[in-house]
Formats: C-alpha cells, structure tokens, sequence
C-alpha cells in the first residue's frame, strides 16, 4: 500500500493500523437474468494519519526547504487576511485505484501541488471494497 510504504521511514505518532469490517460487493450469477448483488463482510485493515500531524509535518519541510510559494506567485485570487500576511491552501481527495482507496490531502502553494512529493495520504484500505459511503465512515473510525 502507498500508506504503508511512503510512511514507514517517518515517525508520525498518530499511525495507526487497524482490521475493521467493511462491506464488500459480491456478484452472483453474472452476466444471467438472476445475477444479484449481495454485500459481504470483509476484514480489511485500514492505515491513517491524522491529517494535521501530516500537514505540520509537510509544512515543516516546505519552509526548511523553501519550497512554500507566495500566495502571490501562486494564485490568481488573493489569498490574504487580515492578520495573516500569507495563507497556506489544502487539497482533499478521495482515489480509488492501483487496489486501494486512499484519502489525500495536499498542499497547494508550491510547483506540481499534485505530485507524489506533495500528495499526502491520511487513509487507506485495500481488500477490493468500494468506497462506499459505509465503508468511508467505517474505516475513518
């Protein structure tokens, strides 16, 4: 899993890994006039992050490297507020693929928001469950 293998080196406190119970679709007599679907319990087990351990952790290293773009430089729209001098904009989103769904989160001041350097994943679960409205509530605990 992308989780798993991007996460391992990193020592975030908040990395859980836990079996829960998901549903999963199960066809029966496929492609006939009787085929149904029925949903099945499956265990899978399902990796996160707390998204704002991630976020300080990301925004950490994009300082130290100066990687962090102006609101300015970045936008076309002002992102400014009073009080603030710049702001920080995030992306989430949902990706099913490759086996898995994984919830990501990435920042969007800096070149290539949507590169595998920027994407960070907060969740994860494989197993060939949907990523139906059940299982997201059920696996975000």
């Amino acid at each position: 899993f992308f989780l798993k293998n991007k996460y391992l080196e990193n020592n975030f406190t908040t990395l859980q890994h836990q079996n829960v119970v998901l549903k999963k679709n199960v066809s029966t007599g496929k492609g006939t006039a009787k085929s149904s679907k029925l949903l099945r319990d499956t265990y899978v087990v399902v990796t996160k992050i707390d998204p704002l351990e991630n976020a300080a952790v990301k925004m950490e290293s994009l300082l130290s490297e100066k990687k962090l773009l102006p609101s300015k430089d970045r936008f076309r729209e002002r992102w400014e507020r009073e009080g603030f001098e710049d702001s920080v904009a995030w992306v989430f989103k949902f990706d099913s693929g490759g086996g898995s769904m994984k919830a990501i989160m990435s920042p969007l001041n800096v070149e290539k928001p949507q590169s595998q350097r920027h994407v960070l994943p907060i969740l994860e679960f494989g197993g060939g469950v949907k990523d139906t409205d059940e299982n997201m509530r059920t696996s975000k605990g």
